[in-house]
């Protein structure tokens, strides 16, 4: 009993290190500026460039998209099926590095063909089958540098000192590169000339530099590498190790809450601009908003990460900064003036900063060292996967929710101002309450309950991670 608790103890110490150098947190985090500012360009200006300027019919679009969302759930966990083991190269280059550093380089290199496609004249079938083309292609070298990127993180992170500390990197990094996404988009197509070749062209080039600085930390050094050849084991199926994850309390805990994020966020953001055109009535505010709730953010990073280590706790964590970020959300639907409206986002982003310290850099690595001590193998390529799937299937329900209440409201579309919006609508009192419970209310409710099941059914506490640890260990994995 008295050498367990020894080992116990020793892990413990272990887990409160870190390996890694500082430039090496610094250099990785750098992925969070082409994974931010690329599919900004393509959210802000993507169905504008097919419709409005190659003139493809709206229903042929639908089509492509269904088509290439099909395409994504196949691509995702097939590229982490088939590309999560080991190769001739992997003893010089690691596991994960080449086909980070292959997958990223090329979706900049390529970004642009998504925008080199023919006008439609009289036939629009060469611009329908260049809206695939150019999907499939870019989609592969993005899923290729996702699913590694992924694994890579909880692979050479291991300890929760190092995920932490990873997470005091990353997430400033990212808060500003959405914002940055948001601003250069239109500025490389001004730059341009309105030339959205040109444009994306711009913003490949200028994604590629924060690749090259990201590369050195993405490296797999030595104990990276022995890990991969550590354990002779017989790969699992692919049916098999899906279901397994689908089956693993920890993953659909854990992806119930995270989606809430994403769902709920993107509601919200997108309430900004409705709530600045319709309720407060002024353009300055969609900016003034946006800054608010990211310098929030920002200065709360340093306070969470603290507090974060010191509650040695990531569930615990988790649960209370998820709770505190519904409590603050709630006010956002009941402002008075543009003053309490821009402190109610700062408060409700300097809440945002405790989940975002957490959520990715710790809970999602310790799902994936759950999911390599369950199944007895090291293919986490299966579970990221999966996530990729179910993901999928999540993506209309920020427009689903919007979409109900807008409808519930008599919100109809096309209306751009305040004063169309007073000769449209029967009742402009009720449709800008709807606006207000989608930045406020809706969301809160939504990070609320979620939270709730989080807890209830995520199992990993900090003795079952150490438990993990443990096992990998052993496992050496």
């Amino acid at each position: 009993m008295g050498k367990e608790n020894d080992i116990l103890t020793e892990l413990e110490l272990e887990d409160l290190t870190s390996r890694h150098s500082r430039w090496t947190y610094f250099s990785y985090s750098f992925f969070e500026v082409p994974e931010r500012v690329l599919p900004s360009f393509a959210r802000i200006f993507g169905y504008f460039y097919w419709h409005a300027v190659i003139g493809l019919d709206p229903l042929l679009i639908l089509l492509a998209n269904a088509i290439l969302t099909l395409w994504y759930s196949l691509n995702d966990p097939l590229i982490g099926y088939l590309t999560d083991r080991n190769f001739k190269w992997t003893k010089k280059w690691g596991r994960r590095f080449p086909w980070i550093a292959f997958g990223f380089i090329m979706w900049c290199v390529t970004f642009f063909i998504g925008y080199a496609a023919p006008e439609v004249e009289t036939n629009p079938w060469p611009a329908f089958f260049w809206l695939l083309f150019s999907g499939f292609t870019v989609e592969f070298f993005v899923s290729l540098f996702r699913v590694h990127n992924g694994l890579l993180r909880s692979e050479k992170f291991r300890t929760t000192e190092e995920r932490r500390i990873s997470s005091k990197y990353t997430v400033p990094i990212a808060v500003i590169a959405l914002f940055l996404g948001a601003i250069i988009s239109p500025l490389m197509l001004v730059v341009a000339g309105g030339s959205y070749i040109l444009a994306s062209l711009f913003i490949g080039i200028f994604c590629l530099i924060f690749v090259l600085i990201y590369l050195p930390g993405a490296r797999d050094d030595q104990i990276m590498i022995q890990r991969f050849y550590s354990g002779e084991y017989e790969p699992i199926k692919f049916l098999k190790g899906a279901f397994s994850a689908l089956k693993q309390k920890s993953f659909i805990a854990f992806f119930v809450r995270f989606i809430a994020t994403g769902v709920a966020g993107t509601v919200q953001v997108g309430m900004v601009v409705y709530v600045s055109i319709f309720v407060l009535r002024s353009q300055e505010a969609i900016t003034l908003g946006l800054i608010s709730m990211m310098v929030g953010t920002l200065v709360s990073i340093p306070l969470w990460y603290k507090i974060c280590k010191r509650m040695n706790n990531s569930k615990k964590f988790f649960v209370i900064g998820s709770l505190l970020l519904s409590a603050s959300t709630v006010p956002l639907s009941f402002f008075v003036s543009i003053v309490d409206f821009l402190i109610f986002l700062f408060i409700s982003g300097f809440m945002l900063g405790s989940v975002w310290v957490v959520e990715v850099p710790i809970i999602l690595s310790d799902v994936l060292d759950d999911y390599a001590v369950s199944t007895g193998k090291n293919q986490k390529g299966i579970l990221m996967g999966v996530w990729a799937i179910m993901g999928l299937l999540t993506l209309f329900l920020d427009e689903l929710m919007i979409g109900i209440v807008f409808t519930l409201t008599g919100f109809t579309a096309g209306i751009e101002t305040y004063d169309e919006l007073v000769a449209t609508v029967d009742n402009v009192g009720l449709v800008l309450w709807g606006i207000r419970l989608l930045l406020g209310v809706i969301p809160a409710a939504t990070y609320f309950l979620t939270t709730l099941f989080f807890w209830k059914f995520y199992p990993l506490t900090p003795e079952k991670v150490m438990e993990n640890k443990q096992k990998l260990k052993e496992l050496n994995f």
